[in-house]
């Protein structure tokens, strides 16, 4: 087996596949990535029994073979060739050896055949934008739960109808739903892991059309020289919509304004006990306390009635940091109740809760 390549791009390949790539698991086969060269291509593949990632790469190619290598090693290895325009990939019964002027690395190796094998996807494949799928997924992901016991709260609720895309994640503080128009005829749902979504964003980021296939079990993600294979999270998805308060009249406001004065707040508030929002007269007033330190800050702002309430500087800035507009609407229905805001952009609509705290 033996190939050239040129560093810099092998090495952005290996960051990708490196995310599922575990160097603590008990098998220490999966904290080498997979390199399979065959059929005139190379690809690189990392799996941590939970997600696999696998990569094209161009070489050119003077014998065809497989064989697992540390993934991190080479990584590192890449990296320290970047400036070159070329290195050498060769695998003998030693090892392997890379090499790239005057420099030589070698690493051990394990055979290809003990690398487990990514689960196979059933499934009907639906083809749509990146950017689409992408936008969706980003605007709710803030509001994910990470370590949840419920454990179909760790990640991304993903619905798809003959009409529309529909994602929501909640971690039972707050909620971020985002629904856009899509017509294809075709339908799949499942809850994305909080890793699997993070990955699909760092995936998605420079595609064009992008390919999925929903399984029972299982989801996989691929376009142009990536492919992404995750599990899915067993168990229903609750009820969401029954925790959206309904609307009534709202309070527009400048979002740029608004996120600075929550930032001064944010600052003070290190540990998420509560901003205190004053609605009165048309001036929203935020003060917060905590560590000995005080904040208050206040800005004009369109709202009928008064109220006061407790919320989380840093929820709110989350919602704020996905709003793509200039203004956001804000929907109170009382200092106990959550608070409903709703954002339209050019593709859809985003609608979150932020739950209130006890001051």
């Amino acid at each position: 087996m033996k190939f050239k390549f040129n560093p810099k791009v092998m090495l952005a390949r290996l960051k990708l596949v490196e995310n599922t790539v575990d160097r603590g698991a008990a098998m220490p086969i999966l904290g080498n990535c997979l390199i399979t060269v065959a059929g005139g291509r190379c690809q690189v593949t990392g799996f941590d029994m939970s997600a696999a990632i696998t990569v094209v790469v161009p070489v050119e190619i003077e014998s065809e073979g497989s064989v697992t290598v540390p993934a991190k090693k080479m990584s590192s290895i890449c990296g320290t060739f970047a400036g070159n325009e070329s290195a050498e990939f060769a695998v003998s019964d030693k090892g392997a050896v890379i090499r790239s002027g005057r420099s030589r690395f070698s690493l051990p190796t394990l055979p290809a055949v003990e690398f487990p094998a990514p689960p196979k996807v059933e499934g009907e494949e639906i083809e749509v934008a990146a950017v689409e799928l992408l936008g969706a997924v980003n605007r709710v992901s803030h509001a994910m739960s990470k370590n949840d016991v419920r454990h179909y709260l760790n990640g991304v609720l993903f619905s798809l109808d003959k009409q529309e895309l529909c994602c929501v994640a909640t971690d039972g503080h707050r909620l971020a739903t985002y629904t856009r128009p899509m017509e294809h005829g075709k339908s799949a749902q499942a809850i994305l892991p909080n890793k699997t979504v993070g990955l699909l964003l760092k995936m998605l980021a420079d595609k064009g059309m992008i390919k999925f296939k929903m399984g029972k079990n299982h989801a996989q993600f691929y376009a142009d020289d990536v492919c992404l294979t995750s599990n899915l999270i067993d168990g229903k998805y609750p009820d969401y919509a029954q925790v959206i308060p309904q609307r009534n009249a709202p309070l527009v406001t400048d979002k740029r304004k608004f996120m600075k004065i929550l930032g001064g707040a944010s600052i003070v508030d290190e540990k998420l006990s509560g901003a205190v929002i004053t609605i009165k007269n048309n001036i929203l007033s935020v003060s917060s306390s905590g560590g000995g330190g005080e904040y208050s800050d206040e800005m004009e702002a369109m709202f009928e009635g008064e109220i006061e309430i407790g919320l989380c500087a840093t929820y709110l800035i989350d919602v704020m940091k996905v709003v793509d507009t200039d203004s956001v609407r804000m929907y109170f229905s009382g200092s106990n109740s959550g608070v409903r805001i709703e954002n339209d952009d050019d593709n859809g609509r985003l609608t979150c809760v932020v739950m209130p705290i006890r001051l």
